[in-house]
């Protein structure tokens, strides 16, 4: 999941996250011949998001943020990663698919750059682009900080992930479709287990099976002043991927607890509940018993993160679709 001046969305290479709603991404080019771009033409196409480093290996997401470098930096990541020698950058991230208010967070994708030999340069700087309407990503700093972007409504864009330095111009796009979110709070949710808010960017949630004693968690919320609690977020792109008789862990998860003003609140405490149609999940010992979702068949469940401290009742709804093996 990485890199992001940190202070309200990270993924480390856990990939974790995943949310509520769905993210396509098509890779519509692998390589493109370098145009000839006029700021006027880049101001109506596109807009610069962040800078990022392209990924150190086909598991690795890009180091991504807001203002990676100054002149003197960028020109000695450039010497480092030997930039001038790239040849194509390929986009691994496929799929992508948001939500509508589901925060996504550019550091997820992953995008390798090559040589002309077809060798593996990391940690090429790049710039990051983003081509959307304006009404369609709200990212206004106490929504959306630290480069995060929230989807407004359903739309198509584009990312454009391009070198930044001299010698050698490569670029690949990734057409996102933003998706409506039709999660329902229903009430036949199983508890899986329960968790502490993750602390910052790229830091998973604290998670076991065993309850909180009252005391304890009264303690945790004081502590954690969850009585300003204003929102759940997911870092990640959904959606989430199981498999047929594979384990998955909410250990994986990355969630943050925001108050109004924006602020991250760790260690709130947190349940961590699944739904999903009779036969789809091993519910028993093997199952829930361990704090595990085991998927037996293709089909949908949904997470569901609570808060339970006293004051406002948040919940973070996770969609998940199942595949075979």
């Amino acid at each position: 999941m990485v890199k992001q001046a940190q202070a309200a969305f990270r993924s480390s290479t856990n990939h974790a996250w995943w949310a509520c709603g769905v993210v396509v991404v098509s890779t519509l080019g692998v390589s493109v011949a370098p145009a000839v771009r006029t700021q006027a033409d880049l101001g109506r196409e596109y807009f610069q998001i962040g800078d990022a480093l392209s990924s150190a290996g086909p598991d690795k997401t890009i180091e991504y943020g807001v203002r990676l470098f100054s002149g003197d930096s960028r020109e000695r990541a450039c010497r480092l990663a030997q930039a001038d020698a790239v040849a194509k950058l390929v986009a691994v991230t496929s799929p992508l698919t948001l939500g509508v208010h589901t925060a996504f967070w550019p550091g997820h994708l992953i995008v390798l750059a090559y040589d002309a030999s077809g060798a593996l340069l990391p940690k090429v700087p790049l710039g990051v682009e983003l081509s959307a309407a304006a009404d369609v990503i709200d990212r206004r700093p106490h929504v959306a900080p630290d480069g995060i972007l929230v989807p407004l409504r359903p739309a198509p864009i584009r990312f454009r992930l391009r070198t930044i330095c001299g010698g050698s111009e490569a670029e690949v796009v990734l057409a996102a479709d933003i998706q409506p979110v039709d999660v329902t709070h229903h009430g036949d949710y199983i508890t899986v287990g329960h968790a502490r808010s993750s602390t910052g960017l790229g830091q998973p949630i604290g998670f076991g099976v065993q309850a909180l004693s009252e005391d304890l968690r009264e303690r945790m919320c004081r502590a954690a002043h969850a009585a300003d609690i204003d929102r759940l977020a997911p870092v990640g792109a959904p959606p989430l991927t199981l498999r047929v008789d594979t384990p998955f862990s909410p250990r994986r998860l990355i969630v943050l607890v925001y108050n109004g003003l924006g602020a991250i609140l760790p260690n709130v405490p947190l349940t961590v509940e699944v739904r999903a149609a009779a036969g789809v999940v091993d519910l028993g010992p093997l199952g829930v018993g361990r704090g595990l979702i085991l998927p037996r068949r293709p089909g949908e469940v949904t997470l569901r993160v609570s808060t339970v401290c006293r004051g406002p009742a948040v919940d973070l709804f996770i969609r998940a679709g199942i595949r075979p093996r």
